[in-house]
């Protein structure tokens, strides 16, 4: 964030669509916290873990969103490479 001669502050959040690949400036003019949506492109979505019907130690994960479900969205994750980002950050 910059503070302006009359005192104000502006922040440095560059909005970037989703065709545009981000440089290592507009990266670096980021905040250390950036928001996922306005300053990354990303959009938050639900998803469901299911446990894999081979009885592995796989988890498989699903949007909620059936548009997004259509589009062969899915993660297969082994069970002990996944890590609850709250508890761990």
């Amino acid at each position: 964030m910059n503070e302006d001669n009359d005192g104000t502050v502006q922040s440095n959040r560059i909005a970037r669509g989703e065709q545009n690949p981000m440089t290592q400036d507009s990266w670096e003019l980021l905040p250390s916290d950036p928001d996922n949506e306005s300053d990354l492109g990303y959009t938050i979505s639900d998803w469901e873990a299911f446990d894999t019907l081979d009885d592995s130690d796989q988890i498989m994960f699903l949007p909620s969103d059936e548009e997004t479900l259509k589009d062969s969205a899915f993660v297969v994750a082994q069970e002990e490479a996944i890590v609850s980002l709250e508890n761990n950050c």
